[in-house]
């Protein structure tokens, strides 16, 4: 019995020695090197945001349009369409009926619904046609 519990004592211990072996520090190969932290002397250089360059477009539709599609390369990852073949036309008009609705909905465009048959998220909000109505708020909407 002591051979045996001397003999599984030995194998944890290699089989432990084994493992250290093949890893370092926090689960790195062996002969690699943690990436160095910054030290407590260096300093960083703030985040400081860059005045993006003014874009002049043809005419408000265009200007829509093309902050419209800028927002949908935006949430490209988490923000599926329903409406991946609407026209120029379609998303403009869709934009002037949002225009229209907002003043009764407190100017949020998470409330606007403006694209027959569209459904809404767990939120209880028409994802595509929030994206319009903000956006719609921007470049056609009057202001007060």
């Amino acid at each position: 019995m002591k051979r045996a519990l001397v003999a599984l004592t030995v194998a944890v211990g290699l089989a432990l020695a084994g493992c250290a072996a093949t890893t370092g520090t926090a689960g790195q190969p062996a002969g690699s090197t943690p990436a160095a932290a910054p030290t407590p002397t260096e300093t960083v250089e703030p985040l400081v945001a860059e005045k993006p360059a003014e874009t002049t477009y043809a005419s408000k539709d265009e200007e829509f349009i093309a902050k419209l599609m800028h927002e949908r390369e935006i949430r490209i990852g988490g923000f599926d369409t329903q409406i991946p073949n609407a026209t120029d036309e379609q998303l403009v008009a869709a934009a002037h009926d949002a225009c229209d609705q907002l003043p009764d909905l407190d100017y949020d465009p998470a409330k606007a619904h403006v694209i027959e048959g569209e459904t809404a998220n767990s939120l209880g909000i028409y994802p595509d046609s929030a994206l319009i109505a903000g956006i719609a708020m921007l470049v056609y909407c009057p202001k007060d």
